[in-house]
Order: C-alpha cells, then sequence, then structure tokens
C-alpha cells in the first residue's frame, strides 16, 4: 500500500532530522529551538502511529489487498484475534518495534527534556536505535501489496495457524517487544557514559531495566504456558532456539540488576555496569535475528527474512563500538579496593550470584551459537540435545541456590552457624548425588553414551541431590520474608516483599523445573475402536479408559479426530476429557491436548492420530503423562513476577514522594 510506505520513509526522515537537530545543539556550535526536536520527534511518533493504525484496520476489515494481511488473517478469525494476528508476523512485529522505540524517546524527552549533555545524548542514542529498528521495518515491507505475487485481490486469507488462536497470542507477542523496547533507553545511557565519562547514568538506566525485567518474565511465563499445550515442545520448556536465546536476555537483565545494586562508579563494577547494560540491547537483536533466520525449526521462525544482514551489522558494530570502549574505560578507571569483613558479605555473594548466572547464559548462548555457526556458515547443520543444557546448567543452578540461601541469611544469623549450614547441605547433596535413580541423563541414551568421561561423570548425579539446596534456599527465604514483614512499614515493606517474593518465585521455578522434567512418568497404550470401554492398566496404580471415539470431517475437506478419556487412580475415577488430532493442509498436524491441573500432578494426555477417517476401523494411540508438581513451578512464576511489580511500585513511590516534597518545598 502506498500510503503506508510513504509514511514510514515520512518517519524515517523526521527521525533523521530529529536526531541531526540533536546533534546539532548538543555540540552548542549553533543554537537550535529545542521546540524543533521535540516537534520532530513527535512528529515521528504520530506517523509511526497513524502507519500502525493502517495496519491494525486493515487486519481487522480482512483486507487482503496486503500480502501480510492475507498470509495471518481469515475472515472467519474472530476481531480479537485479527487484531492480534497484526504481530504474527514479522513485519507487524518490525512494525510495533519501531513505534514503540519512538515512543519510549518521547516518553523519555516529555520526562527529562534537555536539562543536561547526559539526557540530550542519550535521547540522540536512543533516537539513533529507533531509527535502525525502523530501517528493519522498511525493509521487511509491512505494507507490501498482494499484486506483487498474484494478479488479484483473494476474498479469503490464509489465516492463521490454529496454535496461535489462543489468549497468549493476545499477550505473549506484545509483552515481548515492550520488553525489548524497554532496554533501548539503558543501553543508550550506557553509550553514552562510555564516550564521555559523565556520571548519572544508572539513575536513568535502573527502572527501565526493571520494566524490562517485568515484562519479559511475563513474556516467558506466558510462553511456557502457550508451550505445555503446544506438541513437541517437550511441556513449558524444550531448550527451543527461541526461548533459550530469551533465556539468555532475562539472565542478563537479572545480571545487570544485581550488577545495579552494587555499582559504585571507581569501586565496584565501574566498567562492567555499562558494558553488560549495553549487552542487553545486543541480545535483543540477536534474539531478532535467531528469530528471523531460524536455525531449526520453530514456531518462532520467519525463515527468508531480508533484514538477517541488517541484524548481523547491528549486532558487529554495537559489540565492536562496546567492546573498545569498555577496554579504554577500564585501562582508564583506577579502582579503590575496600576491605572485606565477612567471607558472607553482600559484595561476595553478588559476585558470585553473577558469575553463576553469567556461566548458565554463557551456556545457552553457546549451544545456540554453536547451531547457528554450523549451519549457515559451514553449512553443516547440528542440532544441540536438550541435554546438553541441563548438564551444564545443572551445577551452577544448585551453587546458585545455596547462594541465594546465603544471601537471604546474611547478617540475620552469625556467620558460625551459615557455615554450618552451608557444610551441611554441601555433605547431604553429595551423598544424594551418589544415588542410582533419577540421574541427570539417561544412562542408556545416545547422548550419554557418546559423551566424554566429563559429560558422563556430571550426567551420573542423581537430582535428588537438588533438594538440599532447595530446602536451604526456602527456608531461608521464607524466614527473611516474614522478618522483614514484622520489622519494616509502608515502602520499605512494599520493597523488602518485593525481593523476597522473587527470590523464593527463583527457587520455586527452578525446583518445579527440575521435579516435573525428571520424575514425570509416561505410559503409552493402543486402542482398538473396539475396546471402547475397555480399562487398561498402566501401572503405578494409574489406569484409563476410552469412552468414545469420533472422526469429523471439516468444511474445508480435513479430518479432526476426538478421543475421549476417563482416567483411574487406585481403580477410583481421578479425571475425564477429550483430545483431539487433525491434519491440515497447511499447518501439518495439529494437536490439542487433555490437560487435567491440581496441585499435587498435572495429566497430560496425547492423541496421536489415526491414518484411517472410517472411526470403525481405526486404531487410537494414546500417551499419558503424569507430571507432578507443575503446580510449583507456576506459583514460581507468579510470585516472581508479583515481586518484580512490588520492587518497581516501591521506586515509583519514592519518587513521587521526592516529587512531592519539592513542590512543598518550592511552595514555601
Amino acid at each position: 500500500m502506498i500510503v503506508g510506505e510513504i509514511l514510514l520513509y515520512a518517519g524515517l526522515v523526521f527521525g533523521l532530522f530529529a536526531s541531526i537537530a540533536l546533534l546539532i545543539h548538543d555540540s552548542k556550535r549553533y543554537k537550535i529551538d529545542p521546540f524543533f526536536i521535540m516537534a520532530a520527534t513527535r512528529a515521528t511518533l504520530l506517523i509511526l502511529s497513524v502507519a500502525m493504525s493502517i495496519l491494525v484496520y486493515h487486519f481487522v476489515m480482512s483486507d487482503y489487498g496486503l500480502l501480510y494481511v492475507w498470509q495471518y488473517c481469515s475472515n472467519d478469525l474472530p476481531l480479537l484475534y485479527k487484531a492480534a494476528a497484526v504481530l504474527a508476523g514479522e513485519q507487524g512485529t518490525y512494525l510495533f518495534w519501531a513505534w514503540a522505540s519512538v515512543f519510549a524517546v518521547w516518553v523519555m524527552m516529555e520526562e527529562y527534556g534537555f536539562r543536561n549533555s547526559l539526557h540530550r545524548r542519550t535521547e540522540l542514542v536512543a533516537l539513533v536505535i529507533s531509527i535502525f529498528i525502523l530501517l528493519l521495518c522498511i525493509k521487511s515491507e509491512p505494507f507490501k501489496p498482494i499484486f506483487d505475487m498474484i494478479d488479484y485481490i483473494p476474498k479469503d486469507g490464509n489465516g492463521l495457524n490454529p496454535v496461535f488462536i489462543t489468549i497468549w497470542m493476545v499477550i505473549h507477542p506484545f509483552v515481548t517487544f515492550v520488553s525489548y523496547v524497554a532496554v533501548i533507553v539503558p543501553a543508550s545511557a550506557a553509550i553514552v557514559h562510555l564516550m564521555t565519562g559523565v556520571s548519572g547514568w544508572n539513575s536513568i538506566a535502573r527502572q527501565w531495566i526493571r520494566v524490562s525485567w517485568f515484562w519479559l518474565s511475563v513474556c516467558m511465563a506466558t510462553g511456557g504456558a502457550w508451550a505445555y499445550k503446544l506438541s513437541g515442545w517437550g511441556g513449558f520448556w524444550n531448550w527451543d532456539p527461541v526461548q533459550t536465546a530469551t533465556l539468555v536476555l532475562w539472565m542478563l537483565l537479572t545480571i545487570v540488576l544485581h550488577i545495579f545494586a552494587r555499582y559504585r562508579e571507581g569501586r565496584e563494577y565501574t566498567t562492567a555496569a555499562p558494558v553488560s547494560t549495553i549487552f542487553l540491547f545486543v541480545a535483543t537483536i540477536y534474539i531478532t535475528l535467531i528469530t528471523r533466520k531460524g536455525i531449526i525449526h520453530s514456531l518462532h521462525d520467519f525463515p527468508g527474512t531480508e533484514t538477517a544482514g541488517l541484524l548481523v551489522l547491528g549486532i558487529i558494530t554495537t559489540l565492536v563500538a562496546t567492546l573498545l570502549l569498555g577496554i579504554r574505560k577500564f585501562l582508564r578507571t583506577v579502582v579503590v579496593s575496600t576491605s572485606v569483613k565477612s567471607v558472607f558479605t553482600p559484595r561476595n555473594t553478588f559476585l558470585w550470584t553473577n558469575v553463576l548466572l553469567t556461566i548458565i547464559a554463557f551456556v545457552c548462548f553457546w549451544g545456540i551459537t554453536y547451531s547457528f555457526i554450523s549451519q549457515h556458515i559451514f553449512g553443516t547443520k547440528i542440532i544441540i540435545p536438550p541435554e546438553f543444557f541441563n548438564v551444564w546448567c545443572y551445577i551452577p543452578v544448585l551453587l546458585l541456590t545455596v547462594i541465594i540461601g546465603v544471601c537471604m541469611l546474611h547478617g540475620r544469623i552469625h556467620d558460625k552457624y551459615l557455615k554450618y549450614a552451608i557444610l551441611l547441605v554441601s555433605f547431604t547433596s553429595l551423598a544424594l548425588a551418589l544415588l542410582p535413580s533419577h540421574t541427570l541423563l539417561d544412562i542408556k541414551g545416545e547422548f550419554y553414551q557418546s559423551s566424554s568421561i566429563a559429560v558422563r561423570l556430571l550426567g551420573s548425579i542423581s537430582v535428588w541431590s537438588f533438594l538440599p539446596s532447595f530446602s536451604f534456599a526456602f527456608v531461608a527465604t521464607i524466614y527473611k520474608l516474614l522478618r522483614d514483614f514484622r520489622r519494616t512499614h509502608g515502602r520499605m515493606r512494599l520493597r523488602s516483599a518485593g525481593i523476597n517474593l522473587i527470590h523464593l518465585g527463583f527457587v520455586f521455578v527452578l525446583f518445579g523445573a527440575i521435579v516435573t522434567t525428571s520424575f514425570d512418568v509416561t505410559h503409552d497404550v493402543i486402542y482398538d475402536v473396539t475396546e471402547l470401554g475397555t480399562v487398561k492398566e498402566l501401572g503405578g496404580g494409574w489406569s484409563v479408559e476410552l469412552t468414545d471415539f469420533n472422526v469429523i470431517q471439516n468444511p474445508d475437506g480435513t479430518w479432526a479426530q476426538v478421543a475421549y478419556l476417563k482416567v483411574y487412580k487406585n481403580g477410583e475415577y481421578y479425571c475425564t476429557g477429550k483430545t483431539e488430532f487433525s491434519k491440515t493442509r497447511q499447518y501439518g498436524d495439529i494437536h490439542n491436548p487433555m490437560i487435567d491441573r491440581s496441585i499435587q500432578r498435572d495429566i497430560y494426555i496425547q492423541f496421536h492420530g489415526t491414518r484411517s477417517h472410517i472411526s470403525t476401523e481405526a486404531v487410537v494411540p494414546i500417551t499419558i503423562r503424569i507430571v507432578p508438581w507443575m503446580f510449583l513451578l507456576w506459583t514460581g512464576c507468579v510470585f516472581m513476577i508479583v515481586g518484580v511489580y512490588c520492587t518497581t511500585m516501591s521506586v515509583y513511590l519514592m519518587v513521587v514522594r521526592k516529587k512531592e516534597k519539592a513542590i512543598e518545598a518550592m511552595r514555601r
């Protein structure tokens, strides 16, 4: 559509004008009224807002004159999902990303104005980054007409993949790009700091990073809930390349938040703080490259993108500039050392927390990057299996859990008793690690058999070894949560409760992830339709009954197969439900599993489909997976998100209170 393309280029022109004007204004060689800079920025935001609205309008009205609308929309799609489909492909996500980036710059300008060089230069760098994202959008051509492919406008569109028609489609892509946008301002402030050495950049960056951490946590939680229902993803987590890359960003955000808690210019994290903050933005570009270029098949893939070159250029340019500036700052900085009274001081525990998080992030990064390099540079397709990530992340996760307990108890009990507790946890963990049951890797599996001695040694560790460290961290966090609640009031109570909930949620997520993947039990059973009403034993007191089976032909000629089941525990009724399978022409096999949730366990049943469309001739293969304590994982996600919200709100209340005091002082 010519209007949409014109708007994108107009937004680019006004964005460039605002950047150049701000650059000249900051140089102080020429005087430019800040009004014109604000006007150009507002014009850019307005133009992109109109462009975004036009794209949404085309989806809502099912206007298949646009190729992008035809790809992801259809007449029978409900209105809510027509609007959500705007973010189903790379063109729409790029446009939303560009609009939201300019919106973030506008918010910063309205908040800080052009008070000093730090604010002006941060706004300038953020504008440049926004222009880069806008170039990605222009390159992807969201308003490309359908006539470039065919010579008529279709009456109906291709539609959304059926697995996208869920409430998570409405939430997940939106919060993902909000979290990406929120790292632009911190990264811009860090770049300015490395270039000029001006102080105060961390006060700008800190709150934006909290916002990004919050929305990325929501992104991962909603993505996990979505993936839990998708066949082939192994439940909520299967080390999908984009999932893993997002975990790297989440780890980096967590590292940066810990660094900011200890950051003191000239004392602690003088160079690491700004460099790691810039890496947050690099990580968002890297995730975008993984998503757009594709490493292995994933629902996140948009293969064949034309933006890969720009993404690689952005990553290399930013990395090289950051490393050079970081090295220069490191060589010029004189660090003042301070004495440490205890080995358990926050300085040491925060340092080791960051080291362990960095190790986990590197393992995840290397796993997906090695696959990317081997496939797209050397032409050899190598898929890193989930076992690689599990075996190399386990020990750092174990140690990280112990450090959480130490952080919670330091200063609240004597160091001598804390040492005894750590020794008890260590010896108990070592003893449990030698148990032969529930090893980290399947000893009979291909990965274990083909691995080195070191990997085999790690893989033979029993996951029961996680129990002491989990118990230690859980008890310590609960103790600190209750203690702080009694001793704090008002905003400080909100802040301390938020921090404690974050750590408690993190421990729950780790424990839930290990338990649900290590202690789950899978049973396969095959029914003949003549066996309707027959109860088959699964073992462990579980049994299943196929009560009915239907084969339904859809209006498009495809077939949907539905199996109705009852599950029994120790001979008594436990739950009932249905699981569906359909084979589509466009999207292949679609599974809709039956999931019965409870506090103690989830019953996950999947029907794999039958080749025969005649219900009386069908054979019904079913997989029943009993997943223990899945409730703990979702509870941990909720605790973490609520915790981040509480800490963010406590800071907001502090800022509001400071403004109120400033206004009162001015009135006096």
